[in-house]
């Protein structure tokens, strides 16, 4: 690509430093997000082997103990 001015030339070097840079900011954001994910998911595994978690029983209306 050819640039007309030295100021075209740097707007372009400019903008693709500046999208590189929040596309880089937004793939560490989704990095981290999926680790607490996979955190909270080995959290709550962790928890129902040991059994201090319970996981919450789903009411269903044929349930004898269903109150709506």
């Amino acid at each position: 690509m050819k640039f007309q001015t030295f100021q075209e030339e740097m707007w372009w070097k400019g903008s693709l430093i500046g999208l590189g840079v929040v596309l880089g900011v937004l793939d560490l954001v989704r990095v981290v997000m999926m680790t607490l994910v996979e955190l909270r998911k080995y959290e709550n595994r962790r928890k129902a082997k040991d059994g201090h978690f319970l996981p919450r029983k789903i009411k269903r209306e044929n349930d004898k103990d269903y109150q709506p």
